[in-house]
């Protein structure tokens, strides 16, 4: 299987430990390589966490923008090929998300993306997979998608819902794929 690069800008590093944690009981198969992205308007870079398949730990691009969309434009920049999960610090990885990916994979084979319900951190659902998305209509969470599909395709960084409006432009060149199942969350840790 391909890689899968989580991409997380960091302004709340104490989350770091629980978002591995929650990394590592949630990939048993799938190669995972995490990126963080520290903002230092919120501090220094602190010690790197002890896990081989963290891939970037050190600063952003030094550029200020809405809720760290040039880091994540930073990161796809770095990123040559596989697939891109963009995992915010205040969430975690569900339970069901592995599982939902690789079926999604196997059922689906010449997707170039996919899109899966969301909850709360109490299960909750909150969204349902919108195929095409739309502004106000669509979470970065619950996006997953090959890299090459991004060629061309960048988050305008000033805005505050630039992932809904990346997916809107994107799904009308590759329209994903969308999966009814729940396997992404919402804020799980400010939400739960």
């Amino acid at each position: 299987m391909e890689t899968l690069h989580l991409i997380t800008p960091v302004s709340r590093p104490e989350n770091l430990p629980r978002l591995e944690y929650s990394i590592r009981g949630g990939f048993r198969t799938t190669n995972v390589l995490w990126w963080c992205l520290f903002d230092e308007r919120f501090g220094p870079v602190p010690p790197r966490l002890p896990w081989s398949r963290i891939h970037y730990w050190g600063p952003g691009p030094g550029q200020t923008g809405a809720v760290g969309y040039a880091a994540r434009n930073w990161a796809i920049e770095r990123i040559t090929g596989g697939w891109l999960y963009f995992l915010d610090d205040d969430n975690l990885i569900h339970p069901e998300f592995e599982d939902a990916f690789i079926e999604a994979r196997r059922l689906h084979p010449q997707a170039g993306w996919f899109l899966f319900d969301q909850v709360a951190a109490d299960g909750t659902l909150l969204r349902e997979a919108q195929c095409p998305p739309s502004v106000g209509h669509v979470d970065l969470g619950q996006a997953v998608i090959r890299r090459d599909v991004l060629q061309g395709f960048r988050f305008q960084e000033d805005r505050y819902d630039a992932d809904g409006e990346l997916f809107a432009r994107l799904a009308a060149a590759v329209p994903p794929v969308c999966i009814p199942r729940r396997a992404s969350f919402y804020n799980a840790l400010r939400c739960g």
